[in-house]
C-alpha cells in the first residue's frame, strides 16, 4: 500500500508499505501534516480518509482529523506513544460486479428482461433495476463482500414467462461474496429455493473470473418460450378439425331450422 505524507511549505512524498504492513514517517516539521492511502494490492478498496495533525512549535501532536467507516472505507485508529503518534489503517475487501447473461432455451441470447436487486428476503427494498441489453447482459456494480443481496427477473422479454418455483412463485436467487484478497480466497455463493452452493470456477451457469483487480461474479438465467397453438403434425389436430366441423354442422341445421319457420309463418 502507498501513502501520500503532505507537510508544510509543499513537502510530499509517497512511501509503501514494507513486508510487514509498516511504514514510518519521521523528523515532522514543525506545522500542517496529512497523511492519506493512494493506492492499495489488488482486491482491497483504498481507505480515502485522510489523517490530519499538526505538530507545534514545541513538538505536541494535535489530531485534528476523525475516521468514519463506510462500506468500502475501513476503520483508522490512532495512539499516541513516546515518539508522536502510530495509527492503524483498515483496508476491506473491493467491492465487485454481478453480470447477469440472459438466454432461452436454444442458447438464444435475449435482451429487455428485468431484473430488480434487494437488500431484504421479501424483495421489498430495491436497490436497483435494469434490463439486459441486446447481447442479453446486464451488470450491476460496486457490491460489497460479505452482504447478502436478493435478485428475481421482474420484467420477461416479449414472448416469455418469468421462471417461477414449483409454488408458482418468481424465482429469487440470493447472491454472496466472500473475499479474503490475503489469503487468496474469492468465493461466490448462491441460493435458491432454500439450496445455497459455492462457486469458485470461472465457467458455468454461476462463475467468477480471475481478475483479482476487477471482481466479477456471473449468472446465466434462463427463459423457456412461451407455449404454442398445436402444429399441423400434432395428434390434436384431428380433435381441434373435428370439433369445428361439428360446430358448423350444427349451425347450418340451426340455420334451415330457422328459414322452414319463417315460411310457415308466410304461408
Amino acid at each position: 500500500a502507498v501513502f501520500r505524507h503532505t507537510g508544510p511549505g509543499g513537502f510530499v512524498e509517497d512511501v509503501t508499505t514494507d513486508s510487514n504492513g509498516k511504514i514510518s514517517f519521521k523528523g515532522l516539521t514543525h506545522g500542517d501534516h496529512t497523511i492519506q492511502e493512494i493506492s492499495v494490492p489488488d482486491g482491497y478498496a483504498l481507505n480515502t480518509n485522510v489523517i490530519k495533525f499538526n505538530v507545534s512549535d514545541t513538538n505536541k501532536i494535535t489530531v485534528q482529523s476523525t475516521a468514519t467507516e463506510t462500506d468500502t472505507d475501513g476503520n483508522i485508529t490512532i495512539n499516541f506513544t513516546n515518539q508522536g503518534i502510530a495509527a492503524t489503517v483498515e483496508n476491506k475487501p473491493a467491492p465487485f460486479d454481478l453480470v447477469i447473461n440472459k438466454i432461452n432455451n436454444k442458447d438464444m441470447v435475449l435482451a429487455e428482461a428485468e431484473f430488480t436487486l434487494y437488500s431484504d428476503a421479501d424483495c421489498r427494498n430495491e436497490i436497483a433495476s435494469a434490463y439486459t441489453d441486446d447481447e442479453g447482459r446486464l451488470v450491476f456494480e460496486d457490491l460489497i463482500p460479505y452482504t447478502d443481496y436478493w435478485v428475481k427477473e421482474t420484467d420477461a422479454p416479449p414472448g416469455y414467462r418469468i421462471p417461477v418455483d414449483e409454488n408458482g412463485n418468481p424465482d429469487v436467487y440470493k447472491i454472496r461474496v466472500e473475499s479474503s484478497p490475503v489469503d487468496g480466497t474469492f468465493v461466490f455463493k448462491v441460493a435458491l429455493n432454500g439450496q445455497e452452493a459455492s462457486y469458485t470456477g470461472t465457467s458455468g451457469q454461476f462463475h467468477i473470473n480471475n481478475d483479482v483487480a476487477n471482481r466479477q461474479v456471473f449468472m446465466t438465467i434462463t427463459n423457456e418460450i412461451l407455449g404454442k397453438l398445436p402444429n399441423t403434425g400434432s395428434n390434436m389436430m384431428p380433435i381441434v378439425i373435428g370439433v369445428g366441423a361439428g360446430l358448423i354442422v350444427i349451425a347450418i341445421i340451426a340455420s334451415r331450422v330457422g328459414k322452414k319457420k319463417e315460411s310457415k309463418g308466410e304461408k
